[in-house]
């Protein structure tokens, strides 16, 4: 059972020692802990549930992933908690209680490894392992501010480990150091180790971070400022990825909605994708766990004994599509990426939500995130959460994605990239320090102040060139989508930010000391943002106002939030 002091990460300790060596392995002297999914010779896989446990024996071997690390040269000290059934993101278990989250105590830990990640979060141990169907890595690792790897679908095996839902389970793991990160993941992927090898562009998904309630510049500048000390800005390219996916993934047609497609602050392409995922998920889930759910009928706490039970009653309509989707994804993505690319989108839509939270507003927030995690989860691709320190305090995260089978060559890339993105979030989060997210009445949302009264957003006088470029974009001429190329940011720069005024009241441009890379940068971020305004222009102030709302009211447990009147 979980103890506070080891801030509830643990469901029972024990220690497993690596065997003799003639000599040095390469994760000697490091501890990890296990998730309690993993068979563990001698021990009940307990699956995060009471019921569960009663009505399972002891396991009589160790999933090989356990072993493998245990073979080279690492020490197990125990078993951790988890979300009952591997079924939320959350990481709250009503027995055995839920983990602290290091970062941020009074916020969930996410899940469903909520214990593995809480245990490197809070340094009880070196790395852990966990496993990730629908997000279980990628979402605790974002929330607790570490390092979350979640190989390509079907690298490692998951024999000795309780399947969820086989056409997206993968064990992951997660550590503090890229280093740490990547020798684990050299031993459980059996890679040499080879040089690095560069990137060939790295894609940011513009519109998946117009989902994120953490300003997009706060997310992606550590990035690009990166990847252009180390590769060059000419790497970074920007893409509408819901565009992209819709045209080019036809098989989604039969899980796109009315209600999707309404929904402002969603992209319907990748809502559908979540759908499909979702669905194929609950499918397989009940051909593993059915018949005991069914038999035993389980006391499951509140969210996760809905999910389950909307699974029991899952059949197998569309199903088939379900796996055209996947295939057709992969195709498109390698497509879009092609050799050594990368697809940089946030990890999840926001910081962690807070414990306890109502489940209206995160329903909303689950179904923004599992837009973002069905990406990988459906194409089978590798993916990597890299923390970004805090924003208002909670922690961020921004992830990478490669092609099936590219795993040694993202592990590489994060330890080449890690430190140099961890220095310029201190540059950033020192260049913003002067700001404060609610000053005199009015909200800082996403970089624009925000009146209340007024009923939304108060913009400074733009840049005539902007607003001639917006007048001239009408619904009509916005592109199909597809192009892999278009371009950037949401954030919309006031003129006191773009100038400043020299000794002689003279303006001087900011932009002026930028390198030609960072120009192309923000240029192709501003075509996007002209593209995304002129979508809306055409609607009513009263819809752009209910639309506002609906905003506001999903990120209504991350702030306090008054609602927009219709002034």
């Amino acid at each position: 059972m979980a103890k506070d002091s080891d801030y509830g990460a643990f469901m029972e300790k024990f220690v497993l020692q690596p065997g003799p060596s003639a000599h040095e392995l390469p994760l000697s002297a490091l501890t990890f802990a296990v998730k309690d999914i993993y068979d563990v010779d001698g021990y009940v896989t307990g699956f995060g549930n009471p019921d569960w446990a009663r009505t399972h024996p002891a396991a009589t071997s160790t999933a090989p992933a356990v072993l493998a690390v245990l073979r080279a040269g690492a020490t197990c000290i125990g078993k951790t908690v988890m979300d009952e059934m591997a079924y939320s993101i959350n990481g709250e278990n009503i027995y055995y209680g839920t983990p602290r989250n290091p970062c941020a105590p009074d916020r969930v830990p996410g899940g469903s490894s909520s214990g593995s990640a809480v245990a490197v979060g809070a340094k009880l141990v070196d790395f852990a392992l966990g496993t990730d169907t629908g997000g279980s890595v990628r979402v605790p690792a974002s929330y607790c501010g570490i390092l979350g790897f979640r190989p390509s679908h079907d690298v490692v095996s998951t024999t000795g480990v309780i399947p969820m839902a086989q056409s997206f389970d993968s064990m992951g793991w997660f550590a503090r150091d890229p280093v740490i990160l990547n020798r684990v993941g050299r031993v459980l992927l059996q890679l040499p180790d080879v040089d690095p090898v560069n990137p060939s562009q790295i894609i940011i998904a513009e519109d998946c971070f117009q989902l994120s309630a953490i300003p997009s510049d706060r997310v992606t500048e550590p990035l690009f400022k990166s990847v252009s000390k180390l590769f060059g800005g000419d790497l970074v390219k920007h893409a509408i990825l819901g565009d992209y996916v819709k045209e080019n993934v036809p098989s989604l047609k039969q899980f796109m909605t009315k209600e999707n497609a309404d929904q402002e602050y969603n992209i319907p392409s990748l809502a559908a994708l979540s759908s499909a995922m979702r669905l194929l998920q609950r499918y397989e889930f009940k051909k593993n766990h059915g018949e005991w759910v069914s038999t035993v009928k389980p006391d499951l706490g509140p969210g996760i004994s809905e999910r389950v039970w909307e699974a029991i009653r899952t059949t197998d309509e569309n199903v088939d599509v379900c796996h055209s989707v996947k295939t057709e994804l992969r195709a498109a993505l390698n497509a879009l990426l092609g050799d050594c690319g990368v697809l940089a989108i946030p990890t999840v839509p926001g910081p962690p939500p807070k414990l306890q939270c109502d489940p209206i507003p995160l329903e909303a927030f689950r179904a923004k995130a599992f837009s973002l995690l069905s990406i990988a989860g459906v194409s089978g691709f590798c993916q990597v959460s890299i923390p970004l320190g805090l924003y208002d305090n909670l922690p961020v995260a921004i992830s990478l994605l490669a092609k099936h089978g590219s795993d040694g060559f993202l592990l590489n890339l994060v330890e080449s990239l890690y430190k140099n993105i961890q220095e310029e979030v201190v540059c950033f989060e020192g260049k913003m320090s002067g700001y404060e997210n609610v000053v005199g009445g009015k909200l800082k949302l996403k970089g624009k102040a925000l009146d209340v009264k007024a009923g939304g957003v108060k913009k400074k006088k733009k840049n005539k060139k902007r607003q001639d470029q917006i007048s001239e974009v009408t619904e009509n001429e916005l592109p199909a989508g597809g192009s892999a190329e278009l371009s950037t940011d949401p954030n919309e720069e006031d003129v006191d930010d773009a100038k400043k005024m020299s000794g002689d009241g003279k303006t001087v441009h900011c932009d002026d000391h930028l390198t030609p890379a960072e120009k192309r940068y923000i240029e192709q971020r501003d075509q996007i943002d002209v593209h995304r305004l002129a979508k809306v222009a055409n609607k009513s102030h009263r819809d752009r106002i209910q639309d506002f709302n609906q905003y506001l009211a999903n990120m209504s447990e991350h702030y306090d939030i008054p609602k927009v009147g219709p002034g």
